[in-house]
């Protein structure tokens, strides 16, 4: 090489002649090969920005959605648990039925009731229940 062409290393591991002209870096290229020419890319066309996204906490496990409270049955107010509107027109049918559901049928029906109605040897029974719901529902036979 021509001692006018020397090159020099400078501090961001650039190869510069005495010009002052940058050459190309250290990494492993000849500093008296050109590297390739890059071909120029199809750039995309520029997108409207989309919503505004919340700001999502700043950790690297995705958020799974806790199934507690995920929305369940089509009951409203005092009426969103328990079963639906039982409307069997049979004894046998509600004889076969435990006293909680017939409970709860009565309850639907509007009756109304205190825990206190159920405790002690004086308390409701199935029985007593279903007298109720056969006097209150004429259908039943």
């Amino acid at each position: 090489m021509p001692p006018e062409m020397t090159k020099e290393k400078t501090k961001n591991n650039i190869y510069v002649n005495m010009e002052g002209k940058k050459k190309g870096f250290a990494t492993g290229k000849t500093p008296d090969k050109a590297p390739p020419k890059a071909t120029p890319k199809a750039t995309p066309k520029a997108t409207p920005p989309g919503p505004p996204k919340a700001n999502a906490p700043a950790t690297s496990m995705p958020v799974k959605p806790n199934k507690a409270f995920d929305k369940k049955g089509t009951g409203t107010g005092r009426f969103a648990h328990g079963v639906a509107r039982d409307e069997a027109k049979s004894k046998s049918h509600w004889q076969s039925m435990n006293k909680q559901y017939i409970k709860e049928q009565l309850e639907m029906r509007g009756h109304k009731f205190t825990n206190k109605q159920f405790k002690g040897p004086t308390g409701l029974t199935k029985g007593n229940l279903l007298s109720l719901l056969f006097g209150m529902d004429k259908n039943i036979k």
